[in-house]
């Protein structure tokens, strides 16, 4: 669905296959014509949930547990090169694990670091461990681990799987292949890893600037992709599209939307200060959704936020 955004603390991992795009392409997107087709004969309006898929999609790997691992897809990554030039340098430090042997008596007791000493780490030099991709290559082959192991003694398991999941998920990069070469893509939420966060302040910069920049430089990508993938849909029928744009929004969804002429969604609930009077002509408004509180709960949940909510509706 979508990578962690907001007040949320994961991604979302819903296990639901990502769509074959090329071939939907292919066959000129004829099981949705027929779909829409139909219910043109009882509808004239339908929404679309989660459109940003439409300009990208999020994957995740199979079987992954947390989803911390997903990318964009469609995606422009950087090069090694690029990463250089802007003095990010020490790439094998940011896309593999480095756990130091002090999280042994801090994050880990001395049996549970000894156990992953045995099981699942493999020593860098000066300290540094990295788990071995022998036996825990993703975050599923390490969650089956975990499973099927003789763990320990400890007091709480579940403690235990989520301090060694964090440390696995402590990397800021990850590779993948395309037609160009091999590219490397920032994980979404990197800020709160524990590598970031001990990384020298002109480092973080660098990174930061990264991190930010990899979001503009998917602007064009994102918005031809949308327009392809969206026509059909739009001109197979007469009826009126909302488009659900909630959740981590590219910037240029608004522009995609308008010239698409698909209604945008706007939860008074997450309005922090807009009037209805103040959006966009093409703007669909509503007090709540099926993720929320209905709004006469707001208060109790969301103070502020429904507080407006309410004083912007009356």
């Amino acid at each position: 669905r979508g990578p962690k955004w907001g007040s949320r603390t994961a991604s979302q991992v819903w296990g639901l296959p990502a769509y074959d795009w090329d071939a939907c392409r292919r066959d000129g997107y004829a099981w949705w014509m027929r779909r829409l087709s139909h219910m043109s004969q009882y509808f004239h309006a339908y929404r679309i949930d989660c459109v940003l898929n439409f300009l990208r999609t999020w994957e995740v790997p199979v079987g992954s547990p947390t989803g911390w691992f997903g990318c964009f897809e469609p995606v422009i990554g950087f090069t090694v090169a690029e990463l250089e030039s802007r003095g990010i340098w020490d790439i094998h430090r940011l896309t593999y694990h480095n756990l130091h042997e002090g999280l042994c008596g801090t994050t880990f007791s001395p049996a549970e670091w000894d156990w992953l000493l045995q099981h699942l780490l493999e020593p860098k030099g000066g300290g540094f461990f990295r788990f071995r991709t022998d036996v825990c290559p993703t975050e599923c082959a390490l969650a089956a681990v975990l499973d099927s192991a003789q763990l320990p003694p400890m007091e709480d398991l579940q403690q235990f799987r989520g301090r060694v999941f964090e440390c696995y998920r402590d990397v800021l990069f990850q590779c993948f292949s395309n037609s160009q070469g091999e590219r490397l893509v920032p994980i979404i939420g990197m800020q709160s890893t524990r590598s970031f966060k001990t990384l020298p302040e002109d480092f973080k910069r660098a990174v930061s600037s990264v991190y930010n920049e990899f979001f503009t430089r998917q602007t064009d990508l994102w918005s031809q992709t949308a327009v392809q993938r969206l026509s059909p849909w739009i001109n197979a029928t007469g009826m009126l599209v909302c488009g659900e744009d909630l959740g981590m929004v590219p910037a240029c969804t608004c522009q995609v939307l308008r010239q698409l002429r698909i209604f945008c969604l706007r939860v008074q609930l997450f309005s922090t200060t807009q009037h209805p009077n103040e959006y966009d002509y093409l703007t669909v408004i509503t007090t709540s959704t099926h993720d929320t509180p209905v709004l006469r709960c707001g208060p109790k949940t969301t103070t502020c936020r429904a507080r407006r909510a309410k004083k912007a509706m009356r």
